[in-house]
């Protein structure tokens, strides 16, 4: 590679408008772990029968996830790092990507064989997952799609999705743990 071309990749990066516009305050919501919090669910596969995964006090309630998650500064993106939210999401490999404007996007969450639990019972599902991360005051505000796939186990126990894959949205909020 030229001295040339890496020195217009150093300007680019340098004079990267998004890394400017971020202020002090919105700073101290990066590099550090989070309380990610449920605020709703939009249940696109089971006509609502998921929302008890996901927030099963019922959907006035937020639900918080047991495990803070990790929210990466700008510059270390792009990031390969592994989060935990609660059971049936643990050590789910994922990528962090920047979004622009200072957002951050989650891509290539997979989890092959995740339990569904509940009155789902043994049922085994294929999850994808994917993130859209907005800085909104002092907090994140996250717009997750839950992919699933391949329903499997006791016919008995896995419900019939609406299609398939079908979604569901997630809406969160997240703070500095």
């Amino acid at each position: 590679m030229s001295f040339m071309l890496l020195a217009t990749l150093y300007a680019c990066k340098k004079d990267d408008p998004d890394a400017e516009n971020i202020s002090e305050d919105l700073e101290a919501l990066y590099g550090v772990d989070h309380q990610i919090t449920t605020q709703s669910v939009a249940d696109q596969c089971f006509d609502g029968a998921m929302n008890a995964l996901f927030m099963p006090q019922g959907a006035d309630t937020p639900q918080d996830f047991l495990y803070p998650v990790y929210i990466p500064s700008l510059d270390e993106l792009p990031l390969s790092y592994e989060i935990s939210l609660r059971e049936p999401f643990v050590g789910m490999e994922v990528t962090a990507e920047d979004g622009g404007s200072g957002s951050i996007n989650i891509v290539d969450g997979h989890m092959e064989e995740v339990v569904l639990g509940a009155t789902f019972g043994s049922c085994v599902a294929t999850m994808d997952v994917e993130a859209s991360i907005v800085p909104s005051g002092d907090y994140f505000a996250f717009t997750t799609t839950i992919t699933m796939s391949d329903l499997r186990g006791d016919d008995q126990d896995c419900p019939v999705p609406q299609v398939d894959p079908c979604t569901v949205e997630l809406f969160m909020t997240s703070v500095p743990d």
